[in-house]
Order: structure tokens, then sequence, then C-alpha cells
């Protein structure tokens, strides 16, 4: 079992196993003794202790058009576009994205891999 983490920071560990915690199905609910409790062990991380911010939106593009106007609100205020990022779940969630990006003369690199059998087709 792991447990040391190299990737996050304690908050966002300790915030995901809040959410991940509602699903009913995960093998720590079934098994006795077993424990997901991760730790942040990455010491170029421990400074770093701001609490992720959990928003809910009614649709995608809702979604996509406040983390648009957040990324703006971050360029006005002179922050870098280098020190700015997006993590989503899906190629196709970043694709869209972008346009809207775009439309908004916003900055960025999308970071994605390639499935080259789907390009083939």
């Amino acid at each position: 079992m792991l447990t040391n983490n190299y990737r996050s920071t304690q908050p966002i560990l300790d915030i995901s196993k809040t959410l991940i915690n509602s699903n009913q199905e995960r093998l720590v609910k079934q098994i006795d003794g077993l424990s997901k409790e991760l730790i942040s062990a990455n010491a170029n991380l421990s400074g770093l202790q701001l609490s992720p911010l959990i928003i809910t939106y009614s649709t995608a593009n809702e979604e996509m058009i406040a983390i648009t106007n957040q990324i703006n609100s971050l360029l006005v205020q002179n922050i870098q576009p280098g020190k700015i990022a997006v993590i989503y779940k899906e190629n196709k969630y970043g694709e869209a994205l972008s346009q809207y990006f775009r439309l908004k003369n916003i900055p960025f690199y999308n970071k994605r891999s390639f499935d080259i059998l789907q390009l083939l087709s």
C-alpha cells in the first residue's frame, strides 16, 4: 500500500480524500485495516499550503467560461502564463477549453499525448 505522495500538497490530498470517501464501493470501506491515508512527501512542496477551492457549475460551458475568466484575471495581475495550469480529466476537455482561450487571446500550451491509432482512422 502506497502512503507517500510526491506530486501533491497535503491540502490537495486531504480534500481529495474527502471527496473520494463518498464512494461507498472503495476497498477501504470493505476491507478492515486497509488505509489510503496519503502523506505529501515531496519536501519541495511542503511550503505550499493553499487549500483547493471547489466550485460547482451547471454545465461544462459555464465551467470553461469561469476558468477562462479566472485565468484572464490572473494575467491582468501580471501572473506569468507559465505559472498557471489547468488540470483536466480528458483531452477533449482541454481542446474545448482552448477554444475559449483563443477567444480571449489567452496564450496557452496544451501538453497532451496523441492516440496514433485514432489519428490513422
